[in-house]
């Protein structure tokens, strides 16, 4: 079944919104996480476009990376390698996860 116009416009508007986020001054610490269900949704999207869905999992990827660097700060602050080591294996987790589940959603 191919998806409306309405709901593809609110796919791209949680992808700009997701990005808007990550690139502000402090949104990705505070409201992007708010957006990641969002961005699972619009990967899922059945029939979506490519292009967006591959767009929302590397803007879900680096979310998750920034929330992980959030929570090595406050925990051992800036000690070398993990604050670095421990959010770009979440973001490569992450990363490779979403990008599954837009395989998943386009094979069936």
């Amino acid at each position: 079944m191919p998806r409306s116009g309405l709901k593809r416009l609110c796919d791209l508007a949680v992808v700009a919104i997701g990005a808007a986020l990550l690139f502000s001054m402090g949104g990705a610490i505070v409201a992007a996480p708010v957006a990641l269900p969002f961005l699972y949704l619009a990967i899922r999207a059945e029939r979506g476009n490519p292009g967006l869905r591959g767009a929302a999992v590397v803007v879900a990827a680096l979310t998750v990376a920034e929330i992980a660097w959030a929570a090595t700060y406050l925990a051992v602050t800036e000690t070398q390698p993990w604050i670095w080591l421990l959010p770009l294996a979440a973001g490569w987790g992450a990363g490779a996860f979403f990008a599954r589940r837009t395989v998943d959603a386009a094979t069936g």
